[in-house]
């Protein structure tokens, strides 16, 4: 089929979903880019659209939305069982508030630009991330294609998404609102992680597992992510006083991680995250869910993603 499947939050960005799609249609059309559109009207809505339309034979996907949508998006390709989850291209025309994805590959909240990164057709071979937890005694699982981030970071994000409809603030105005809210109040917990059969315990105040390279809003917490190297990067921030903390915050925005003597980080496969003796909040790809213990590993090569530049 040559047409694209285009799937619309009407809601992303403030509802620029909605208010632009009139001039993004346009734009596909003048490049020539024949499409069908739908529309989600409530959560996880864009899982069920993707897997529907590609029983329907759909191969080819643009997503107008943020990173949310894009991971539900995602977790349709890798749940439909129609087809390999590699003859699948994915595109993005980000009118989130985050685009945390899109930063690691250059493309940025220019509509021209990413519909001409969609006709330029530069596709890449990206691996995606499977994490399994509970939720209310449940085992779930959930697909990750930008990042994870587990305790501190967790509590943020679900703090600022609470927040999202605050006219006027940005998404990442409201992060660091929510950061500097709970750091006085949150408190590092003792963590258990085991990565690639490797056991370790420390007090950790965040723990961010990913394939690319930002997330909270343009924040470079995993700065050496390669989205094709079969492994997730892992930063863990060791618990400390807050002042201390505060002191490295700029230079964890700015990717500086390895100026950060309270910062860890490595490469694994697989990882497990745990705290025995209290509940860890977990956030996958900006959107909330999920209580410990869980379980990461990675899965190489799993979609072709439609990239503007490829990290080095």
């Amino acid at each position: 089929m040559r047409d694209w499947l285009v799937i619309v939050n009407p809601n992303s960005g403030k509802r620029k979903g909605e208010k632009d799609w009139k001039k993004i249609s346009d734009m596909l059309v003048d490049y020539d880019i024949r499409h069908t559109a739908l529309f989600t009207t409530h959560k996880l809505h864009a899982i069920y659209l993707t897997r529907q339309y590609i029983k329907k034979g759909f191969r080819k996907l643009i997503v107008v939305g943020g990173d949310g949508t894009l991971n539900e998006v995602i977790n349709g390709i890798m749940t439909q069982t129609t087809c390999p989850t590699t003859d699948i291209k994915v595109a993005i025309i980000p009118v989130g508030t985050g685009n945390d994805w899109g930063k690691t590959f250059g493309i940025k909240s220019d509509y021209t630009q990413a519909i001409t990164t969609i006709k330029n057709d530069c596709s890449f071979l990206h691996d995606v991330g499977k994490v399994s937890y509970m939720e209310e005694g449940t085992p779930k699982t959930r697909y990750i294609i930008n990042s994870a981030g587990v305790g501190f970071e967790a509590v943020v994000v679900k703090a600022t998404n609470s927040m999202r409809n605050f006219k006027g603030e940005s998404n990442k105005f409201n992060y660091l609102k929510g950061l500097f809210k709970y750091l006085i109040h949150y408190k590092g917990k003792q963590v258990n992680f085991i990565a690639d059969g490797k056991e370790v315990q420390d007090e950790v105040f965040m723990f961010s597992v990913g394939i690319c390279r930002y997330k909270g809003n343009g924040m470079k917490l995993l700065p050496t992510a390669i989205p094709n190297d079969g492994l997730f990067d892992v930063t863990y921030v060791k618990n400390a006083p807050k002042l201390k903390f505060l002191k490295y915050i700029y230079k964890m925005i700015k990717g500086k991680v390895d100026k950060v003597p309270l910062a860890k980080t490595f490469r694994c496969k697989t990882i497990i995250v745990d705290c025995i003796a209290d509940r860890l909040s977990m956030e996958v790809d900006g959107e909330s869910l999920g209580n410990n213990p869980y379980s990461f590993e990675i899965i190489p090569s799993a979609v072709k993603m439609i990239i503007n530049t490829i990290p080095q």
